[in-house]
């Protein structure tokens, strides 16, 4: 019965907003966090074109598959699981800062943000996007 031993390591706690938080050992989060991920699609061949270290890691045998290294430490490094394509027109509009970037040339394109640094701040790259 998992709900009843993982129940055992969670705390429940009232903040300032009279909102409870629940509060979980890490190794437990690590555990939920990678049951989710493993719901991600990985596109394997991508992944490994995409970052040259993880495919050297799968040669040399130290990590299994492009989905292992996900689930292990991909998606906290903010990698991306799959080639994502971004709507321009809905980035640039629900995000000023990346418009006024791309108008002053300090950013390539709305795609190359996302892919840099959106992805990882949680910035939607179309309506409705859902990693999971």
């Amino acid at each position: 019965m998992l709900n009843g031993v993982l129940s055992s390591y969670i705390a429940t706690h009232k903040n300032e907003k009279n909102e409870i938080d629940v509060i979980i050992p890490k190794l437990v989060f690590d555990y939920v966090l990678a049951a989710a991920l493993s719901s991600v699609r990985i596109d394997e061949r991508w992944y490994v074109s995409k970052y040259d270290d993880v495919r050297k890691a799968i040669e040399s045998g130290h990590i299994k598959s492009a989905k292992h290294h996900f689930i292990s430490s991909g998606y906290a490094e903010g990698r991306l699981p799959y080639h994502i394509k971004v709507d321009e027109d809905f980035y640039l509009r629900t995000n000023k800062d990346v418009a006024d970037a791309l108008k002053n040339k300090t950013t390539e394109s709305a795609q190359s943000h996302f892919e840099i640094a959106g992805y990882s701040e949680g910035r939607l790259p179309y309506p409705a996007f859902k990693l999971f």
